[in-house]
């Protein structure tokens, strides 16, 4: 007798064996490359084979640094040839500060994960500093990552909407509960950083949202 995988990880981001999230999972499917549709054949084949009992994990990497959204979504200014133009987040993100990029020193360390990292082998800013020790950065420079960032989202979004489909094609769509959730938001100088570093609404005020079984009542939005 087959037996049926019950809880399944199919992955677009970087978590891979090393996090050990893998634990617990009958089968862990890693898809990494922000720029490739997410394969969710494995989807597919598992919503076809049982249609019910099992719980599916699909975390989004999408509208996560660095921002690599799949060509031709709309939104990035293709004119666009400012200090932001390849967007790393080891790079531009943590040598911005309050409008301006400065100049990593390759010699220095950045501790990152508990573990101490040489900046010259992970920071490398594809930046002409000249011999400039820091840029002044324009709202510009700011908007073409928002733009990239918009851009990820809008592709996580239409991820979604091709497992929903999945999901309905194999009528399991009514009788699945889905969770949608986020890890953090992004601060784009709104308290003069990139990322996420703090706990600002621009990083907690993050969606929650709740499909709920179909013979369960509907929940109600709200901002609390």
């Amino acid at each position: 007798m087959e037996i049926i995988p019950r809880k399944i990880g199919i992955l677009n981001f970087q978590l891979d064996l090393g996090y050990l999230l893998q634990r617990g999972f009958d089968e862990y499917k890693i898809n990494f490359n922000y720029k490739n549709i997410l394969d969710l054949s494995l989807l597919k084949e598992k919503v076809s084979k049982n249609k019910s009992g099992q719980f599916i994990w699909i975390p989004l990497g999408n509208a996560h640094a660095p921002y690599k959204p799949i060509e031709g979504y709309p939104f990035v200014d293709p004119a666009y040839q400012g200090p932001f133009l390849n967007y790393s987040f080891w790079g531009n993100a943590h040598y911005y500060y309050n409008n301006k990029l400065y100049k990593p020193n390759p010699k220095s360390e950045l501790v990152y994960a508990g573990k101490q990292k040489e900046k010259k082998a992970i920071d490398q800013l594809s930046v002409n500093f000249s011999n400039k020790s820091v840029i002044k950065t324009s709202k510009q420079d700011m908007q073409h990552i928002i733009n990239l960032y918009d851009q990820s989202i809008l592709q996580a979004d239409s991820e979604v909407g091709r497992i929903v489909e999945i999901l309905k094609e194999n009528n399991v769509y009514d009788n699945s509960i889905i969770i949608i959730q986020t890890e953090h938001g992004e601060d784009f100088n709104e308290h003069k950083y990139i990322a996420h570093y703090d706990i600002y609404d621009t990083t907690t005020h993050v969606p929650l949202i709740f499909k709920p079984h179909s013979n369960q009542a509907t929940g109600r939005d709200t901002e609390d």
